[in-house]
């Protein structure tokens, strides 16, 4: 049976957009022959038709149409502009819901939720209760908390974000860890103990190396010394209602720059209040978009969940922050900590 080649058929504007990747301005009554034209009653007096490109080619078409004046072309030239990052956020939004599809269905082929990306460390010291949550990055990441206790009922916290990943950021992680242990047992205030940390993390890194952490001493009745060095500034959440204080009084990050003194802040906690430090891996995670997950939303969680136990905020405060990114295994840790002054444990 002998074919033959047939001459396409009128497209609709939109169709023929797409197939040819270029825009098109279309002013008066569509009488062109490569069009199917638009009803007569339509109060159309011009149309302006845009492919959407992707990397790989057109993903969309937008259509614009307006009674008057007519568009013209340096129009189509300025919208078809603008559709470039319009294009490129579709694209990651697509990705994105490729990707949290594969993890759902990975999670279900082996007989696990979303929330067993995240791991949460309890630790009940005294009159202070300190949960930790955890989602891992693709990356080895040296991300590190550490608590001391001392005989008298003081606790020593540190909650670090070293600068890099693999084994060097692993290295200089245990160094700081290390660091802190000697350091915290003499009995420093924080603010002194973040200066000599700093100084013998700048003579021993790799040049451009760092450690941003914040220090916290705590003791009973309540009392809370915080020494902030690099991280998102810490937030006390008062039990009774009020706005969350931020603790920023500090210094760099440890090891960043030749630094002698550290400034550092004292709170009074009631029974109830909490602490919320997370690291730039939490505050940071990014959506599709790369909108951040930011500081406005955690104080928001903070103040939604200030009367949970530690581990369900600091957990919730974690998987919220994974959910916005939409990430099995987010770029960088996200990493919480919450603590928690109990008067009557």
């Amino acid at each position: 049976m002998a074919g033959k080649v047939l001459a396409p058929g009128r497209l609709s504007i939109s169709d023929w957009v797409f197939r040819e990747n270029r825009g098109v301005v279309l002013n008066g009554e569509i009488r062109d022959e490569r069009f199917r034209g638009s009803a007569g009653r339509d109060a159309i007096g011009s149309a302006m038709s845009v492919p959407i490109k992707g990397p790989g080619g057109p993903i969309g078409v937008l259509n614009l149409a307006r009674g008057s004046p007519e568009f013209s072309d340096t129009e189509l030239a300025a919208v078809e502009r603008l559709v470039v990052p319009v294009a490129r956020t579709i694209e990651r939004l697509k990705e994105r819901a490729l990707a949290q599809q594969a993890r759902l269905e990975l999670l279900a082929a082996v007989g696990r939720t979303s929330h067993d990306t995240v791991r949460t460390e309890v630790i009940h010291a005294g009159q202070f209760e300190m949960a930790v949550a955890h989602a891992p990055s693709v990356a080895v990441s040296g991300d590190l908390w550490e608590h001391i206790t001392h005989p008298e009922g003081a606790q020593v916290v540190m909650l670090a974000d070293v600068a890099g990943e693999g084994p060097i950021a692993l290295r200089d992680g245990a160094f700081a860890r290390g660091l802190l242990t000697a350091l915290a047992r003499s009995g420093r205030t924080p603010a002194k103990v973040a200066s000599s940390m700093s100084r013998e993390l700048h003579i021993h890194l790799d040049p451009g190396r760092y450690v941003a952490a914040w220090i916290a001493r705590t003791s009973p009745g309540g009392g809370l010394i915080s020494c902030n060095a690099g991280i998102p500034a810490p937030l006390w959440v008062p039990i009774e209602g009020g706005d969350p204080k931020s603790l920023g009084s500090g210094g760099p990050a440890l090891g960043a720059v030749v630094q002698r003194d550290y400034e550092q802040e004292m709170i009074r906690m009631l029974s109830g209040d909490v602490v919320v430090a997370v690291t730039d891996g939490t505050m940071n995670a990014a959506d599709a978009s790369g909108q951040s997950f930011g500081a406005e939303r955690i104080s928001e969680l903070a103040m939604e969940g200030r009367r949970q136990p530690a581990e369900r905020l600091a957990d919730t405060i974690c998987q919220a922050a994974l959910a916005f990114a939409g990430s099995f295994r987010p770029p960088d840790d996200l990493v919480v900590m919450v603590l928690r002054y109990v008067r009557d444990p």
